[in-house]
């Protein structure tokens, strides 16, 4: 059963308007332990900083990680800081060389998006995220 749901902040929340940002989270907010990760050179506090300002920030968890953690560290760091086990979590993207780290990490993962990677559960579009997770396989 999925508890925690981390979305990738560049590939598929930022280039969404932010209304469909805030609704995606409206509707996954009371089910799932939200968080995000991102790959900005700003750093993740500047990255954090960024989301407690915007409308939909206060929504998400923003875990921040030294730098030194990457790939699959970093995605079991993000979802031992919120409490949850990495087996009842996903992560949502559209980057391709975060879907072996994650997956490596045992995230699920769901693309967003056309030109997915073999083999990974996908959704056209960001609004079709909270359906999938509801229908996601225990």
């Amino acid at each position: 059963m999925l508890r925690c749901v981390v979305f990738d902040l560049e590939t598929v929340l930022m280039p969404e308007a932010p209304d469909v940002v805030l609704e995606v989270m409206r509707r996954c907010f009371s089910r799932y332990r939200l968080g995000a990760v991102s790959t900005s050179a700003d750093g993740n506090v500047a990255v954090k900083s960024g989301l407690e300002l915007s409308d939909w920030g206060r929504h998400i968890e923003v875990v921040v990680t030294p730098s030194e953690v990457e790939g699959a560290a970093a995605y079991r760091a993000v979802c031992s800081a919120m409490g949850a086990q990495v087996a009842s979590s996903i992560f949502i993207t559209s980057r391709a060389d975060a879907v072996d780290d994650a997956a490596r990490a045992g995230l699920s993962v769901l693309w967003v998006g056309p030109d997915a990677p073999d083999g990974v559960a996908t959704v056209d579009h960001l609004e079709w995220v909270p359906q999938a997770l509801r229908d996601w396989p225990a």
